[in-house]
């Protein structure tokens, strides 16, 4: 089936073996339970990603047997199959994302009548952590900067703090609105957080990433190291 969220090849590879005497979640104890738990593995997290956090394991063995067991004669026909797949990704993703949207929404309301945090023309909200001094950068200057970017719930996605160099580069080859927006509302040596909603910025995740994230918010934890003054272009 063209349409299947899996390939067969891999599935057959991950169960091939399994017995129906084998204890639910025994650890591995060969090479090829090692193989087979670590394929597992990547069909759950495969599954995660498409925001699906529950599947019905007897229909899933049955399936597997009858695939590895049977030319034709399943219980669904090839059509029904290639169709209810997708079918039904796309009406669990909707109904998630309706609750993810909802809490993006509560969050970024709780975050926008925090004291110090005032609103973008894009749509993102930015506080000021830490004053600075000089000059706010323009668009075509080059900023050096420290940062850290996370998910709503805290965790780490990129941390430049502790990487060996800061980034360095001009404001407007950022091409994102927010981040450009916040930079030139900072002093020089200034801190800040900046909230953003992913949905509003696709561009700040990965469109086969985790479906979550899709519709949550980016938090940027940032620290303005130098403005290097660059060349106003011409009216």
């Amino acid at each position: 089936m063209k349409n299947s969220i899996f390939t067969g090849a891999l599935i057959a590879l991950a169960f091939g073996s399994c017995g129906e005497s084998e204890p639910t979640g025994a650890l591995p104890k060969t090479s090829e339970d090692s193989f087979s738990y670590a394929v597992g593995v990547n069909i759950g997290q495969n599954l995660k990603i498409k925001g699906l956090d529950k599947i019905s394991i007897s229909g899933f063995v049955k399936g597997l047997r009858d695939g590895m067991a049977l030319d034709s004669g399943f219980a669904l026909t090839e059509d029904q199959m290639a169709r209810i797949q997708p079918d039904y990704v796309a009406a669990v993703q909707a109904e998630k994302m309706k609750g993810i949207q909802a809490e993006t929404k509560t969050k970024l309301e709780e975050i926008s009548k925090k004291k110090g945090v005032t609103a973008l023309p894009s749509n993102a909200y930015y506080e000021v952590v830490e004053a600075g001094s000089g000059n706010a950068p323009n668009s075509y200057d080059t900023i050096v900067c420290r940062f850290l970017m996370k998910d709503a719930s805290g965790k780490v996605l990129i941390d430049n703090m502790s990487s060996e160099q800061p980034f360095r580069g001009e404001l407007a080859g950022l091409r994102l609105a927010p981040l450009e927006e916040a930079f030139q509302k900072t002093l020089n040596k200034g801190k800040f957080n900046l909230y953003i909603s992913n949905e509003l910025h696709p561009r700040l995740v990965d469109p086969q990433g985790d479906f979550k994230n899709r519709y949550g918010i980016s938090v940027f934890e940032v620290t303005l190291l130098d403005v290097i003054p660059g060349v106003a272009p011409k009216p």
